[in-house]
Parts: structure tokens; C-alpha cells; sequence
């Protein structure tokens, strides 16, 4: 299947391969016309999201079959499976072709039940409880933790989305010294100053940052978390 969406640079062709979705049909035990629906729905989906991202890529540039241009996008935390991943990548035919073939060869492709698997994710009625669920769930541990952080004496600068939250120690306490408090209890947190690109080292200002990431966490382990990070602060 080939589609052609116009861009803000030039024309991009997007091309799923017919024949991988043969194989799918049959593995999956529908039609290949209902396959091709579905890879229809899923051309939109990332037709959608190629204007999204030119509209913020506008690059000086006239024709991307001459330039070395990437705009890689993917799928991935809002599926809720880890392994799964869905992704897409505008660039120039050459570069995408180069990309396919090693893909093929260099990484052995994906293995055919991850294949399936994701076909899986995207049924519809999965997509819609996805697109409340997720972003419910992680809303709720993001307050619960925003709460508990302030009342630990922690600022925060956290926006509304993701499942991280950026936090600033006391005065006098770096993020190193912090974990290696957490360290002892089995934790740690993202130091602020391995997110400086300067590189800075004690001197960043970043020293006394963190990232704190609920991502992974259990709800069931908050008090946990919450008492661990208290031991560590109070020492």
C-alpha cells in the first residue's frame, strides 16, 4: 500500500508492505480486504501525526528526497505493553529503503507475534478505553505524588503530562548525596546534573535537581516510596 501525503517538504510517499499484511491476515484469521481497513485506519493515524510534526519541522528545505532529513516518530507508552512498538519515520526514499533493507537482515525484523500483537493494540475499542485510561491513571499518580513531595519539603516543576515529575532538593543537599542515601534502601532517582549538556558537573545548577519517574511504580508502593524518600531527606 502506497499513500502520498503533502508536506511541508514536498510530497512523502508512506508505504506498508502488501505482502506483511497477507501473512497478518492469515495469522489473524480475517480477510485481507479487512486488513487492508485496518492498515488504512493506521495510515490516517500516521498521516495525522506527520502534520503535527511539519507543522512544527518546517524546515529550509525543498525537496527531502535530496536533503538527509529525519522526522521519527513512534507509538509507544500509550500502547501499556512493554517490548510493543510502532513507529514511522519521514526521510528521503533512499535513506528509508537503506533503513528497510537492514532492518531485514542487520536486526532479523520483528518476530511475527509481536507483529500480531500489535495489530492487537490497535483494535478500537481498545484505543478508546486506552485513550481514557492512560492518561486517568497516570493523572492520579501524578497528584498523589505532587502532594506528597510538597509535603516533604520538595519543589516541583512538573508539567500535566508524562510520568515524571522534576523536583528541587533543600538547600545544601545535592542529588548525589541524595542517592547515595537512596541507594542503601534499594532506590534511586535521575540526577538533574545527567541532564545538563554542559556537562558542569557540582558546578551545575542543576546540582540540587532530580527526576522522579512514577512510571513504573505499583500504585500499592506509594506509602513505600513516600517513606523511603522521607529516610533519605531526614538523615
Amino acid at each position: 500500500m502506497v499513500d502520498e501525503v503533502q508536506t511541508h517538504f514536498g510530497k512523502v510517499d508512506i508505504l506498508i508492505n502488501n505482502a506483511a499484511w497477507t501473512v497478518t491476515a492469515d495469522a489473524l484469521d480475517v480477510s485481507e480486504e479487512e486488513m487492508k481497513l485496518r492498515a488504512e485506519d493506521f495510515l490516517q493515524v500516521i498521516k495525522y501525526m506527520l502534520d503535527l510534526r511539519n507543522n512544527r519541522n518546517k524546515a529550509h528545505i525543498d525537496d527531502i528526497d535530496d536533503s538527509n532529513l529525519f522526522v521519527i516518530g513512534a507509538a509507544t507508552k500509550g500502547l501499556q505493553a512493554p517490548g510493543i512498538r510502532v513507529g514511522w519515520i519521514v526521510a528521503s526514499r533512499e535513506h528509508v529503503e537503506i533503513l528497510s533493507n537492514f532492518s531485514s537482515f542487520g536486526m532479523g525484523g520483528v518476530s511475527h507475534p509481536s507483529q500480531l500483537y500489535a495489530v492487537e493494540l490497535f483494535g478500537e475499542e481498545r484505543i478508546e478505553v486506552a485513550r481514557q485510561a492512560v492518561p486517568a491513571y497516570y493523572g492520579e499518580m501524578r497528584r498523589k505524588y505532587a502532594e506528597a513531595f510538597d509535603d516533604l519539603g520538595l519543589d516541583l516543576f512538573s508539567g500535566d503530562g508524562g510520568f515524571y515529575h522534576w523536583c528541587r532538593l533543600p538547600e545544601g543537599l545535592s542529588a548525589e548525596e541524595f542517592n547515595q542515601r537512596l541507594f542503601k534502601q534499594g532506590a534511586a532517582v535521575l540526577k538533574g546534573t545527567d541532564c545538563d549538556m554542559a556537562r558542569l558537573g557540582d558546578e551545575s545548577s542543576l546540582a540540587n535537581f532530580f527526576r522522579f519517574s512514577f512510571g513504573p511504580l505499583a500504585p500499592e508502593s506509594f506509602d513505600s516510596d513516600i517513606a523511603i524518600m522521607r529516610q533519605a531527606l531526614d538523615r
